[in-house]
């Protein structure tokens, strides 16, 4: 099946869901992973800060933050918001990180290695 690619409609939609319900997290989260296909990752990642400051213990929004980190190359962000998301999500994060594309740019880095391989 063929995306659409109405991104910024899509956008439009999270901001519409947020103004009518602050407090909704998967919103922020979703809005989030809207902008990093459109490669503006410092607006994803602040989306996922807003997940984070409503629900701490959201895993996937410390695994998405640390997948925007990644593709701005930010090693030391990345891996912290990973370890995080990983201890929030019970392992889960772990196994999706070691085979997702967002973090080849930073797969080699020893610290990385680490984290997926524990």
């Amino acid at each position: 099946m063929k995306e659409l690619q109405r991104y910024e409609e899509a956008i439009f939609s999270y901001e519409k869901a947020i103004e009518l319900k602050p407090d909704y997290y998967v919103a922020w989260v979703n809005k989030g992973g809207t902008l990093k296909k459109l490669q503006r990752y410092e607006e994803a990642i602040f989306s996922c800060e807003k997940a984070i400051e409503l629900k701490p213990d959201y895993s996937r929004a410390w695994y998405n933050r640390a997948c925007y980190y990644a593709l701005q190359g930010n090693i030391d962000l990345a891996n912290e918001n990973l370890k995080q998301a990983i201890k929030l999500g019970l392992g889960k994060c772990r196994e999706r990180a070691k085979g997702d594309s967002d973090f080849d740019a930073i797969r080699e880095d020893e610290c990385f290695k680490k984290i997926i391989n524990e």
